[in-house]
């Protein structure tokens, strides 16, 4: 296992990012392109650093929304900053799938995916079949995740390349459902590239440091024996995620 952390709102440019990493014993840094600065000299240029470097794509876009137009500028946009992240040798693209469409129907939230799932299923298809064909993109548990035809089409596009990111603190939240999806990337762990690490009560998605929450690191590492990609803390602020990098590596020592 590799020891990374995610770089967001702690550093001026991706390059004092790289130093801190490098500087504390981590093997590797999650640039979030979320920070609108390290977007911009990401996409601008950015050049291949002897320090491995992960990227946490934009979030503020939805590859499952019927409209294929704007599916359509979202993918191209996507494959731009694959394209970028090669050049510069990243060794992972995370992203998220989106949200989800939600409507309030009598005090229940439910969601236009899963009113129309066979219209969303094709969308995602052909989404997930560009997906698969780009070695470095990780899908991570969250939004859209959810539900039962997303897995269904991940589970096919893993054996075509397809790559996971799984966020621990996402799975942990959906209390009884919680196992099933674990079980899930247990099963699929040949595919994981990331795995994000905080902790949380079990309520919310706090991003607490290892140790403050609820969450059993130990058994379920346990089942992760032979896994070697990157265990990213995604703590903040950075002194935030160095402290969870020293617990967790406690833990499984």
């Amino acid at each position: 296992m590799k020891f990374a952390y995610q770089a967001l709102f702690d550093f001026a440019s991706i390059s004092e990012a790289i130093d801190f990493g490098k500087g504390h014993g981590f093997d590797g840094v999650e640039i979030a392109l979320g920070n609108p600065f390290f977007y911009q000299e990401f996409m601008n240029g950015f050049k291949k650093s002897d320090f491995p470097v992960l990227v946490h794509s934009v979030e503020a876009f939805d590859l499952l929304t019927p409209i294929d137009e704007i599916r359509s500028v979202g993918i191209d946009w996507l494959t731009k900053v694959i394209d970028n992240a090669r050049l510069a040798d990243v060794k992972v693209v995370t992203i998220h799938l989106g949200q989800g469409i939600p409507f309030a129907v009598t005090s229940k939230k439910v969601y236009l995916q899963e009113k129309f799932p066979d219209l969303f299923h094709n969308k995602l298809d052909e989404t997930l079949d560009f997906l698969a064909s780009q070695s470095l993109v990780a899908v991570e548990n969250v939004g859209s995740f959810r539900f039962k035809f997303v897995k269904e089409l991940i589970e096919k596009y893993i054996k075509k390349g397809l790559k996971l990111t799984w966020d621990l603190g996402h799975t942990f939240l959906l209390k009884d459902s919680a196992r099933k999806e674990e079980d899930f990337f247990i099963t699929n762990k040949d595919a994981i590239a990331n795995i994000h690490i905080h902790d949380n009560l079990g309520f919310r998605d706090e991003h607490n440091i290892v140790g403050n929450g609820k969450i059993d690191f130990k058994r379920i590492f346990s089942r992760l024996k032979d896994w070697r990609g990157f265990l990213t803390m995604e703590v903040r602020p950075r002194d935030a995620a160095l402290e969870s990098f020293i617990r967790l590596k406690g833990l499984l020592e």
